[in-house]
């Protein structure tokens, strides 16, 4: 063999090598991109694959308790792939799930929603199975609309500001409040500070159906005297301030960060929703 044919024959195998590592490190990425796409998303914009969580330990009869929380995601397939996204969920008095498809034709995945369509719903990081049909009764979609909206409030100014037909939610709102204060009074001696945060209007997936319901933003922004709703990054950087040293001395507090809201009256929410309704 000559020197020449040696050395092409070196060349090819260092070939093979970077392009077997190039292969590999593709097969990497495609491996951890999708594990932290399934971890990470459905987010805010960019749908999910698979829904992870635990399994519900029983059927679910009553589903009242996913009121009380505030993200919900559902995934059903399209073309058999997974096909997740965030949703706003809410059960009616009798405890009855409904999922808010607002502009539904305008979504990707609602209207490949059929007749019992098999799905699955997280909640809190249990996943249930679910089947999805699509609700067309203009009675029972009053009653979503009226739990959507009891649901959708903000805690802002409830704690101290009656809101019409949300005796219940303002009530607890009021216990938050002073569960603060308790808790600060018990924990001071052991150093441990206990405060909360109090936002006003802040538009995320979660409050924007709201805003879709004739004059409900409006209605925030008029009785808001800085005029504008909160942004997420704004809450944030007063938790991280309550967190952080700079407000070592102070505990038992319930931080209104409304934009000044809380001065003012609070929006005639369930006027808007009968409006819209015609009753």
């Amino acid at each position: 063999m000559s020197a020449a044919q040696g050395t092409a024959g070196t060349r090819s195998k260092t070939v093979k090598k970077i392009l077997l590592g190039v292969a590999v490190t593709l097969v990497l990425v495609v491996v951890v991109g999708g594990v932290v796409w399934t971890t990470a998303c459905p987010c805010e914009t960019m749908p999910g694959f698979v829904l992870l969580g635990d399994s519900p330990d029983a059927p679910v009869t009553d589903w009242s308790f996913a009121n009380d929380v505030s993200l919900c995601q559902i995934q059903i397939s399209i073309m058999l792939r997974p096909h997740s996204v965030n949703v706003n969920c809410m059960a009616t008095p009798d405890g009855e799930l409904y999922i808010s498809c607002s502009f539904g034709d305008n979504k990707y995945w609602c209207p490949r929603v059929g007749e019992d369509q098999p799905g699955r719903l997280r909640l809190d990081g249990v996943v249930y199975p679910v089947l999805l049909n699509r609700e067309m009764d203009q009675s029972v979609l009053d009653q979503v609309w009226a739990a959507r909206m009891q649901k959708l409030q903000k805690p802002a100014v409830q704690a101290r500001q009656p809101g019409g037909g949300m005796s219940a939610y303002c009530s607890a709102k009021a216990g938050l409040a002073m569960l603060t204060e308790v808790a600060a009074l018990e924990l001071g001696p052991a150093g441990i500070r206990v405060n909360a945060v109090s936002p006003g209007l802040v538009v995320t997936p979660l409050t924007a159906p709201a805003m879709d319901i004739p004059g409900v933003k409006d209605d925030y922004v008029a009785n808001t005297p800085l005029g504008r709703p909160g942004t997420p990054e704004e809450v944030a950087a007063a938790v991280s301030w309550l967190c952080s040293e700079e407000s070592s001395w102070m505990t038992g507090e319930v931080m209104d960060l409304n934009g000044g809201a809380h001065t003012q009256r609070y929006p005639d929410l369930l006027g808007h929703v009968n409006r819209m309704l015609g009753t």
